[in-house]
């Protein structure tokens, strides 16, 4: 981590760390279920992310900001704490490189966090989200009031990024915990948060560029899913990357029937070229099979708005779909 944002981050993040996860083992001893990934993965632990991840502390996350590092240090932290491992090739658990925002240079970082696997070490499954946002109400010259601070309140300064992707990081996150405790994965799993996507996937960029692909057996990125559409799930695709789709529907109808044969959709946004628009997209030029999962109209009326705040999310719902994906990959990552 850089010194520069060390300091003056640390006893905060772990002061939040430490709200979170006793928030959460006060919900796993509540609870009466029996099924375990109802049991890890449940919209007061998503709601619990979301509101650290998107809280006006930090600032919106541009890229290269102290905010985003008090949100990269957040997630470094939490990775840790459920049995994440660092890779050895990084700083820790940082991928550290520079980029241009706003026509500065600054120094910024993905976020990474691995589970060895038990008979295929040498290759890795990816799950993935990135954690950068747009920052303050300079993005585009725009002020606006949140319909949700009251009439008389001041311009809302901030883009939480609530939905976009505090829920994505939130649901990786889920995803990180549940699989720790309750599997022995085949491959290895990485978890990595990205930084710069908003800048034009630039941390996907950085990653893809120095991993060995033929090494990666498929990356699941998970984008914008706390205020599903009328469809829910959908999984983008292009011609060469076509498959997941009906792959996690067998492999969740196969598990679970009571979810449908149908449970995740297609992308039926073609002209907004989504594929092509998350970081799934550097991996998938770069060979590997490589889909965005997402639950969210790209034409949200919270897209990139100052009321993309963590109350407008529905969590029961975004909770059904994390579970759907943790039982959907389970087979992939752990094959018969």
């Amino acid at each position: 981590m850089p010194e520069r944002v060390k300091k003056n981050i640390q006893c905060s993040i772990m002061l939040l760390l430490c709200i979170v996860l006793s928030g959460l083992d006060q919900l796993h001893a509540q609870t009466d279920s029996t099924n375990p990934v109802a049991r890890s993965i449940t919209a007061d632990k998503l709601r619990m992310l979301v509101q650290t991840l998107s809280h006006d502390s930090m600032d919106g996350r541009l890229t290269g900001s102290e905010g985003a590092g008090k949100a990269a240090a957040f997630i470094h932290h939490y990775m840790e704490a459920v049995g994440l491992k660092p890779m050895e090739a990084f700083a820790g658990y940082y991928q550290l490189f520079s980029m241009e925002v706003n026509e500065k240079n600054v120094a910024t970082y993905n976020v990474i966090g691995q589970l060895t696997g038990k008979v295929r070490p040498d290759s890795a499954i990816i799950f993935s989200a990135h954690f950068d946002h747009i920052g303050n109400n300079n993005y585009n010259g725009k002020k606006y009031r949140s319909r949700y601070s009251g009439r008389n309140s001041k311009i809302d300064q901030l883009f939480n990024g609530a939905n976009d992707n505090a829920s994505g990081v939130s649901a990786m996150l889920a995803l990180a915990d549940y699989y720790t405790h309750h599997a022995e994965p085949y491959y290895t799993l990485l978890f990595v948060a990205f930084s710069g996507e908003e800048q034009g996937l630039v941390g996907s960029e950085k990653l893809a560029a120095i991993m060995p692909t033929q090494h990666i057996v498929r990356l699941i990125n998970l984008e914008m899913l706390g205020r599903p559409n009328k469809k829910g799930a959908f999984i983008t695709y292009d011609r060469d990357n076509n498959d997941l789709q009906d792959i996690l529907n067998k492999n969740l109808y196969n598990n679970s029937p009571a979810y449908g044969k149908r449970f995740f959709g297609l992308d039926t946004y073609s002209d907004q070229q989504l594929f092509m628009r998350s970081d799934n997209f550097p991996f998938a030029r770069a060979g590997v099979k490589a889909n965005t999962i997402m639950a969210t109209s790209p034409q949200d009326q919270f897209y990139h708005h100052a009321d993309d705040e963590w109350n407008t999310l529905n969590y029961e719902k975004m909770a059904e779909i994390v579970q759907a994906i943790a039982l959907a990959c389970q087979p992939i990552i752990c094959p018969q």
